[in-house]
């Protein structure tokens, strides 16, 4: 990890609020790790007994048909740039403690899970 600002930032960051994307904290940190890397750091860095890694597998096609602000279109239209399963790629995580698959469950039912 990078030293100094960002790196204090980033332990407030993750752990005074819920870290839900990995990605985003992904650029807080170094930009050449792995997302793997980075979960694993972050795992680290709160303590292993207190870290739940939940990947939401929701399929991209039904990302874009959930955008009611129209991101997804934008980004395959060339406006927006860095759009995480577009143009800046997905790795979904090796080993998550829980797998959401929200096509075939409510947003109550998947907190329940966790």
């Amino acid at each position: 990890m990078r030293g100094g600002g960002d790196d204090d930032f980033g332990r407030i960051f993750v752990n005074n609020y819920l870290v839900n994307s990995s990605e985003a904290l992904r650029r807080l940190f170094e930009d050449d790790k792995t997302p793997e890397a980075t979960r694993n750091e972050v795992r680290d860095m709160v303590g292993r007994d207190a870290f739940v890694l939940v990947h939401v597998a929701t399929p991209l096609a039904v990302c874009e048909r959930r955008d009611v602000k129209g991101l997804y279109a934008k980004a395959r239209g060339g406006e927006i740039k860095g759009m995480t399963g577009i143009d800046d790629p997905y790795e979904p995580p090796a080993t998550p403690d829980v797998v959401l698959t929200t096509i075939d469950c409510d947003a109550e039912a998947s907190a329940t899970c966790i």
